[in-house]
């Protein structure tokens, strides 16, 4: 399966291409990390440096000419193998980068904000703020498809008869099967699981104007009809 890849640019360092797993997570192309860190044979220092279990082999991307290629991939644990066996004097400079920018801005958007454009301008705080915009709701867009199909707790408690989610929800907590925490209700251990509810996500502005990711709880199929039998409607 061809994976969504984003470029991190710098004028020191070039091109790397990265993805995002499903949980988030950065991947780095392992041969492009290697060649920025000074590493002949790419393909030798994957093997030599980085663990199995922090390495993708096989996954197939686009070049820029358009054509299918299998790339290995390499997780944060092993970028941070390369930099450390890394004899590059820019080394360290190549790990604050990475350290202080592009990951940073990967866990609070899901993807890398370049601060130029494809000929290179730089770009306005504004236009940085909407691609910025436009990346976080693309990242929750992703985030939401597990829950595309689950429903809310008003329209789960309609469907068992009750019509209040106040009231619903009241209930599942004082039988122990949700509970309040964090600001938001969660499924008490006993049922994660069970493919009972999904976590939906949405964006939000702060008091200080910043935007903001939150998610509530929501009901599979399964879960609904679940509810409907625990309680016994």
């Amino acid at each position: 399966m061809e994976q969504k890849i984003q470029i991190f640019k710098n004028e020191q360092f070039g091109e790397i291409r990265t993805m995002v797993d499903k949980k988030g997570e950065p991947w780095f192309v392992g041969k492009d990390v290697a060649r920025r860190l000074g590493y002949i044979n790419h393909r030798k220092a994957l093997r030599d440096h980085v663990d199995e279990e922090d390495r993708k082999d096989g996954v197939t991307i686009r070049d820029s000419i358009g054509r299918d290629q299998e790339a290995t991939f390499i997780n944060e644990s092993g970028l941070y193998s390369l930099i450390l066996a890394s004899k590059l004097p820019q080394a360290k400079a190549f790990k604050r980068w990475v350290t202080s920018e592009v990951l940073p801005q990967i866990r609070k958007t899901g993807g890398y904000i370049p601060t130029r454009d494809a000929q290179g301008r730089q770009l306005s705080e504004q236009e940085v703020v909407a691609v910025a915009n436009r990346i976080a709701q693309r990242t929750v867009k992703q985030k939401n498809l597990a829950a595309d199909n689950c429903l809310s707790a008003s329209e789960v408690a309609k469907r068992v008869g009750l019509g209040d989610a106040k009231l619903l929800n009241s209930m599942l907590v004082d039988r122990g099967v949700i509970k309040w925490t964090g600001g938001r209700y969660r499924l008490t251990p006993d049922y994660e699981g069970r493919g009972l509810a999904q976590d939906r996500f949405f964006l939000y502005r702060s008091l200080e104007g910043e935007q903001k990711e939150r998610s509530y709880l929501v009901w599979t199929l399964t879960g609904a009809d679940f509810i409907e039998d625990f309680l016994h409607f």
